[in-house]
């Protein structure tokens, strides 16, 4: 390390242009890799929160109708089998059903402190009319999603950072290579003179 910082400030002294071009460069870059990063990692995280959406409606367009229909024919091992098929699922965490009037069935275990979405959707019997036999409200833990979130954070973060630093300095090589930022040296040019 100490090596590397007296390289650093050799080049300082050596190099000043460079080396307010290169602080410029990697300061003006790491502003927009800042940027660029926060919106993909928020893009990532929106769609990992669109897909577990998709995956709660998913439940709700298949499980509702043969939940009801084992409701209503009080299969209870029926009922459990299909709940233990949607706990399954990835990020089900939580089933809480419960029956019409004052019963219920629960199933999974939310993790203290964990943060979560839950889903509801009613259960109907659609016979003369429609009759409503319970609730079934689907939690989903968002732990995966943040765990995912932090090493995309991570990799982005890292790969971005080099990227830049490896640019800026190939920057300068290409500048200094072909002598845009060398020493100024004004063309002195000798008139002759007609005194």
């Amino acid at each position: 390390m100490p090596k590397l910082l007296t390289r650093l400030q050799r080049f300082r002294t050596g190099s000043p242009l460079s080396f307010r071009l290169l602080a410029w460069i990697l300061l003006f870059s790491s502003v927009f890799t800042l940027i660029a990063s926060a919106i993909q990692i928020y893009s990532d995280y929106s769609k990992d929160l669109s897909q577990i959406d998709s995956r709660m409606q998913a439940i709700e367009s298949g499980y509702a109708s043969s939940l009801a229909s084992s409701l209503w024919a009080l299969d209870q091992k029926l009922l459990q089998t299909q709940m233990e098929g949607i706990l399954s699922l990835p990020d089900v965490v939580h089933l809480r059903l419960g029956i019409e009037p004052d019963s219920e069935l629960v199933m999974g275990e939310i993790p203290r402190g964990a943060d979560t979405q839950p889903h509801n959707f009613g259960l109907v019997h659609q016979g003369d009319g429609m009759l409503k036999l319970g609730e079934l409200t689907v939690t989903a833990d968002l732990d995966r999603v943040y765990q995912d979130m932090k090493v995309k954070v991570g990799i982005i973060m890292a790969t971005q950072f080099l990227k830049t630093f490896f640019v800026s300095i190939l920057i300068i090589w290409v500048f200094q290579h072909f002598g845009v930022l060398g020493t100024f040296r004004p063309n002195v040019i000798n008139l002759p003179d007609y005194a």
